[in-house]
């Protein structure tokens, strides 16, 4: 009898325990099935119109995005009002195309601008998140070591999100190809806003003479040795109050192509020294430019310093990098240029 009574009490412990060890395994495969469905899925465009000024109209159910070229390129995105952002890149780089992936049960859309050359494929990729646009970057995809092996070239994507960071894997024919990280950062302005589609069809034709006009507002800045007059449009103006002495650069102010971003930021003035802060990048990085001025006698470069984000890798550290006149010698304030500071820092 006492034999009985333990193999029972032994049926009835492994029978508890394995009822326990089951609501486990349940929490952890639902978790898996959720993760998946939450993916970025190819959406397709249901038409697509070329409008007689030249704007690029892709209708999707839900909403629809203008693209268009008029001496700056224009990314237009609306369901029934339409927003427009100003971007920095040329259109003129290949035949365009739109990809659109959404993420499952969210509004987290990305799209990818496709320039077409035959070679060569290159994507301009924003993100609609929390209703704001953001503008990642590019990836340039080299096709010409197999454009004259294949009959067809497919380009797919792979998205993966992690907070703010978001990793796209290029695969072409099935393979992969690449794999870049981009990150959420300052979302886009709000260049203008229309009613619907059709009104920014309309008044089209003064859109980039418009904004033209617009750079041409300013901002002063101003302490006991100087005032400065700088303009978006990338006139800067200085002017020594104590001597009415005035000097001016047309080009400090300038970025590179294909930047999201080249907007100056910022001028600090402290005593007789101001600095210039603005954004610029390079292929590879995002920068923050610190361009420090003195005046003694004349107005000569003082130090540059630049902040790195690296493009494909937000996270990762990257040490700052400092020039002074030891570097570069005595440089006045208006041969201070785009090109002057790119060769300064390649050196």
């Amino acid at each position: 009898m006492e034999i009985k009574k333990i193999l029972c009490l032994l049926v009835f412990v492994l029978s508890f325990l394995s009822c326990k060890k089951e609501p486990e395994l349940q929490k952890k495969h639902p978790q898996n099935i959720s993760r998946e469905a939450k993916s970025y899925q190819l959406i397709s465009y249901k038409n697509r119109i070329l409008t007689d000024n030249n704007i690029n109209i892709f209708e999707y159910n839900d909403l629809k995005i203008s693209i268009e070229y008029n001496k700056h390129t224009f990314f237009g995105y609306g369901t029934k009002s339409l927003n427009l952002y100003h971007s920095f890149y040329d259109l003129d780089s290949g035949d365009l195309n739109l990809l659109r992936y959404d993420k499952a049960d969210t509004k987290s859309k990305i799209f990818f601008v496709e320039l077409d050359n035959y070679s060569s494929r290159q994507f301009h990729i924003y993100a609609y998140q929390n209703d704001d646009l953001y503008y990642l970057g590019e990836n340039n995809v080299d096709l010409s070591k197999i454009i004259e092996k294949v009959k067809k070239v497919n380009i797919d994507f792979e998205i993966k999100q992690t907070d703010n960071n978001i990793l796209i894997k290029s695969i072409v024919n099935n393979k992969l190809f690449s794999t870049l990280n981009y990150k959420l950062e300052k979302p886009l302005k709000i260049y203008k806003e229309y009613n619907d589609i059709n009104e920014y069809i309309k008044t089209d034709n003064n859109l980039s003479q418009n904004l033209e006009q617009e750079n041409i507002a300013h901002k002063i800045y101003e302490n006991e040795f100087f005032l400065i007059n700088s303009n978006v449009e990338g006139v800067t103006e200085v002017t020594l109050n104590r001597i009415n002495k005035k000097f001016v650069n047309a080009k400090v102010l300038e970025g590179n192509s294909n930047c999201p971003d080249t907007s100056l930021d910022n001028i600090v003035l402290k005593n007789n020294y101001f600095t210039i802060e603005k954004y610029n990048c390079t292929d590879k990085y995002y920068l923050k430019e610190y361009i420090t001025f003195k005046f003694d006698k004349d107005l000569l470069l003082h130090k540059y310093s630049i902040e790195f984000t690296d493009r494909h890798d937000p996270d990762r550290s990257i040490p700052n990098k400092i020039y002074t006149s030891k570097d570069f010698g005595n440089i006045k304030f208006e041969n201070v240029t785009r090109e002057f500071l790119l060769n300064l820092l390649n050196k």
